[in-house]
């Protein structure tokens, strides 16, 4: 039985404070020996929460090239990206690049540079750098993207004891990532049929492979997009699906670890939509560069604020004495609301999607909190503006102001919430919506009336 997450994460935090005593002795043995005892996807998860300048260097001390190929294949790709260029020297890189499988090691290239692609495929045997240009000459996110080539075909005539025979000499049953399929082919290698691995053992030796097969098979097209792929494999329950072209030949084969994280990268992609909030930061992402998917939701909730106000105005009589409170209320209500529930989102996707961890939370706000800080100036500003052309009166100081600093604080409470229960090892989204919904708004409304109280 697996141990329960609390104990995983903590077991993970232990493993990172070793790792750095080490490394600040200089005890690269006893890293080795630690390392060597661990599952690559432990590794992968404390290597996530190292320097960045270490990462290479543990990476080395982690275990031979498959070992390492391992570890970056369960890291987040531009995260692997980064590790990978790292390594000295070259020829190490590429003895990790080779041990990977075609499909993970395409993931990872996708994220360099053109020439920084082209150099490490040049330098791989033929074999591979083929398979692994094939693979990304496909769209990304496709079914061709994320298909490994590795497959295991046989002809339709083989008999079940040859079959058997053969899976136990062939290195392609060494290196396929999955060995619950057999894809029966015929002689101009389309795809005629699958073959269980269980079907297979229960069958009588004599048998040949055309007769027990399944012919009937479901297929995807190398173009199809991976979250119809996705869907295909949640309905049908399958451990792995055929990629097949326009003749049918066989090109390759989706296995259920890609599509699991094809689902989690959808449904947070769903929910960062829904909230308008662009897509999630990568790890250290700029002030600036967490702005642009979240300008026209905010956009759209300053206008609404700005109509109800004027749909206000003009059914009351409007001094520079009650301005302040047909004007506001609308604003510091809709404006905040928006925007603590879409940097909740983008906090939560950060969490799901692996881009923070638990303890990069402070670096984290303190970017939110600059992201919001922009977002309040540009915002109240607009309100303001809008505002005095309503009413006709000069209300920027005592809108702007208040505005802007109830973005900004909106922005930072509804990032902090859900990572402050993630923090406290549990679920964000069971109550994360809930607070940022109820505390967010209240609270920044609170804070634009003090403003307002100053600025008399």
């Amino acid at each position: 039985m697996s141990p329960p997450i609390d104990q995983e994460q903590a077991r993970i935090r232990m493993l990172v404070q070793t790792v750095l005593r080490f490394h600040r002795r200089g005890a690269k043995a006893h890293i080795r020996n630690l390392l060597r005892k661990q599952h690559p996807a432990d590794i992968a998860l404390m290597m996530q929460r190292l320097p960045a300048l270490m990462r290479a260097q543990v990476l080395v001390l982690s275990g031979p090239p498959d070992t390492q190929a391992d570890v970056l294949s369960e890291m987040d790709a531009q995260q692997a990206a980064e590790v990978l260029v790292a390594i000295e020297p070259r020829s190490s890189l590429i003895r990790i690049v080779e041990a990977m499988s075609s499909d993970d090691a395409a993931t990872i290239l996708r994220e360099l540079s053109e020439d920084e692609r082209a150099e490490i495929l040049s330098q791989m045997a033929n074999e591979e750098s083929e398979d692994v240009e094939g693979l990304l000459n496909y769209k990304p996110e496709t079914a061709g993207a994320m298909m490994t080539p590795e497959a295991l075909t046989m002809s339709e005539d083989t008999t079940v004891e040859e079959a058997i025979k053969s899976l136990r000499l062939a290195q392609e049953a060494l290196e396929a990532e999955t060995v619950f399929y057999i894809y029966a082919v015929n002689d101009l290698d389309q795809l005629v049929g699958v073959i269980s691995l269980r079907q297979l053992v229960v069958s009588d030796a004599w048998v040949p492979l055309g007769n027990i097969m399944e012919r009937e098979v479901v297929t995807v097209s190398a173009s199809d997009d991976q979250e119809e792929v996705a869907k295909v494999v949640e309905h049908y329950n399958f451990i792995a699906l055929p990629v097949v072209d326009d003749q049918r030949h066989l090109l390759g084969i989706i296995t259920v670890d890609d599509v699991l994280d094809v689902l989690r990268e959808e449904a947070t992609e769903d929910l960062l939509r829904m909230s308008g909030a662009g897509d999630v930061p990568q790890r250290g992402a700029t002030v600036l560069s967490r702005l642009p998917g979240r300008l026209i939701w905010l956009l759209t909730a300053t206008c609404l604020a700005v109509g109800i106000s004027w749909v206000v105005f003009t059914h009351h009589e409007v001094t520079p004495q009650n301005v302040e409170l047909f004007s506001l209320l609308p604003l510091l209500l809709i404006i905040p609301m928006a925007t603590a529930m879409q940097s909740a989102a983008v906090a939560i996707g950060a969490v799901t999607m692996e881009t923070v961890s638990s303890e990069a939370i402070g670096p984290y706000l303190l970017r939110e909190f600059g992201a919001g800080a922009l977002s309040g100036v540009l915002f109240g500003g607009l309100a303001a503006l809008g505002v005095s052309g309503i009413t006709s009166f000069s209300a920027f100081p005592i809108i702007g102001a208040p505005v802007a600093s109830a973005i900004t604080l909106a922005t930072f409470m509804g990032a902090g919430i859900p990572l402050l229960i993630y923090r406290f090892k549990r679920d964000p989204t069971n109550l994360g919506g809930l607070l940022v919904m109820g505390l967010a708004p209240i609270c920044s409304m609170m804070l634009g009336l003090f403003v307002v109280q100053l600025l008399r």
